[in-house]
């Protein structure tokens, strides 16, 4: 994160002045924000990634006994499958970062974090200039209202600040290019005295409006200072990695005969086989279900989309979590399905089998990532003028490297219950 000055200031004028406008009251302060972009030097703010923020890893979570357990915001995970893992391994959650064994985060917790809003930025060397002519007409009482503890708050913030830039939004944008203000009219009737303007002023007006530049800043909401302090050089798991777990031993797993019975449930026109379809799919085993849960959903996920109240349960949107997929757009096709099973290190050739048979016709008929043409043959008219059964090699086979088996540990058993706080 970065620390930078953001600008918050307004004037309020005096009535019935003409050709510039007499300050009579306002205020200006310079804020400490934090943000996670970088501001370049001719006010670009670089996009910010939420993996520069938050040490994501994509590695499974294999629950151990008592592990203590921290949700980042964002994270939905209902806390009645949460005692599941308290009853089979002893496990607690904890509000305290510092206390967790494992850390978890959503796909979206730096959007929690942060606050996405565009800001203009001016260098701080024309603002300074800005500032030091308000400053001497309020020497010369031209300009009044304005607290003397605003002045020396930004003159103190401004010697301190090692940034090139500060921030501020429409309101200040307003005020710093008013070229009606009194210390910064070029009106030929303005009456303040002439060495405070005229050239110097008409040059810094100028300047200060070729200078702006607006850009899209992530500025981290004040409530998560101390949180995103704690993150630093912590290792934060995918939410997904622990939703798998979350549903026991004795979840079922969806296989081909669940998965046409889900079809025929939710090809009904009677609603409450749709919200039982979906209280199936939400309590099967999510890992072992994998294949026929992306296939449901890329058959069934407009029915899911017109749910507008069992879409949002607290269990279906813990699927939907797990699988990356939104509550307004549920949409996956046969290329989302693989490269789904792959980002979960779950395809297997049966799987591949699985959804080949399934979709065969539109993986022959339509270009797909995944799924590519090895032999090309001819249409049946010139098979039939050749006589032969003609096959060609669209591409090489490929040759399959050796890897060493994995052996997973076997899981320890909890040798007591331990209940959550």
């Amino acid at each position: 994160m970065n620390n930078y000055l953001k600008l918050e200031m307004y004037f309020t004028f005096q009535e019935g002045t003409q050709n510039y406008q007499k300050i009579v009251g306002g205020k200006i302060k310079l804020h400490p924000v934090r943000i996670s972009n970088n501001i370049t030097a001719e006010g670009i703010a670089q996009h910010a990634l939420a993996s520069d923020s938050i040490n994501y890893s994509s590695n499974s979570y294999k629950p151990r006994i008592n592990d203590v357990l921290y949700f980042l915001p964002g994270v939905s995970i209902p806390r009645v499958k949460i005692k599941n893992l308290a009853l089979s391994h002893n496990i607690k959650t904890t509000r305290d970062i510092e206390k967790a064994s494992h850390i978890f985060g959503h796909r979206r917790t730096y959007d929690k974090l942060v606050k996405q809003e565009y800001y203009y930025t001016l260098p701080v060397n024309l603002f300074k200039e800005y500032f030091n002519l308000l400053k001497k007409d309020i020497e010369i009482g031209e300009t009044t209202g304005i607290d003397k503890k605003y002045i020396e708050d930004v003159d103190f913030a401004l010697e301190h600040y090692d940034k090139e830039r500060i921030l501020f939004q429409w309101a200040e944008r307003r005020e710093l290019v008013n070229d009606s203000l009194s210390f910064l009219s070029t009106s030929k009737v303005n009456p303040v005295p002439v060495a405070l303007h005229n050239d110097k002023a008409k040059v810094l007006h100028k300047e200060i409006k070729a200078a702006l530049y607006s850009s899209r800043v992530d500025i981290l909401n004040e409530d998560y200072y101390d949180l995103f302090e704690n993150l630093s050089g912590k290792t934060v798991l995918y939410e997904e990695s622990l939703l798998e777990h979350l549903n026991g031993k004795d979840a079922i797993t969806l296989e081909r005969e669940q998965f046409d019975q889900l079809s025929a449930m939710l090809q009904s026109s009677d609603e409450d086989n749709h919200v039982l379809a979906m209280e199936i799919m939400a309590n099967c085993d999510y890992r072992s279900s994998l294949v026929y849960l992306l296939m449901v959903f890329e058959k069934y996920a407009h029915v899911f989309e017109a749910k507008r109240r069992a879409k949002y349960h607290v269990n279906f949107k813990s699927l939907l979590n797990y699988l990356n997929l939104g509550t307004s757009y549920m949409a996956v096709i046969i290329d989302d399905i693989m490269k789904k099973l792959i980002e979960k290190n779950a395809l297997t050739e049966e799987w591949t089998d699985i959804i080949y048979k399934e979709y065969t016709e539109e993986i022959r008929e339509r270009e797909s990532t995944y799924f590519k043409c090895h032999t090309v043959t001819l249409n049946e008219e010139a098979l039939k003028y050749l006589n032969i059964n003609y096959k060609r090699e669209a591409r090489e086979d490929f040759i399959p490297e050796e890897r060493e088996e994995v052996i997973e540990e076997e899981e320890e058993e909890v040798p007591s219950i331990m209940w959550l706080n």
